[in-house]
């Protein structure tokens, strides 16, 4: 339950963020940047993640249970601590990803004279 409320919570962040982004990007560029054209592939996108990382998370204790059954794993408890531990940070991680990108195309659309590839495109 905790995995599945932090790595929810940071995905919330993350999508809050690009759809924002494409909300306020469209206006400066002309496009919705952030945001996956037809839009419906949002909430599907959304629910494909959450089954992934669910998948994920099982994985872990797969193998744990395969470790044991081999032998090589004695003490459970500080395998399951540590693989915890290691497979939240790489749910996060890929989950909080956007918020850089996001962070990205504001900085590049809010300053035209940079010499961007967002604003040479546009420019004729």
């Amino acid at each position: 339950m905790f995995f599945n409320t932090v790595v929810g919570c940071v995905g919330i962040v993350s999508t809050a963020l690009m759809i924002s982004c494409g909300f306020v990007s469209e206006p400066l560029v002309g496009d919705a940047i952030g945001i996956p054209d037809p839009p419906i592939l949002v909430p599907l996108g959304i629910i494909a993640y959450g089954i992934a990382a669910n998948v994920c998370y099982t994985g872990g204790r797969i193998v744990e249970l395969f470790l044991v059954k081999r032998g090589t794993l004695v003490d459970t408890n500080e395998f399951a601590v540590r693989a915890f531990r290691r497979g939240l940070k790489f749910s996060v991680g890929p989950t909080s990803f956007p918020r850089p990108l996001v962070g990205g195309v504001f900085g590049n659309a809010s300053n035209p004279g940079d010499g961007s590839a967002l604003h040479n495109s546009s420019r004729t």
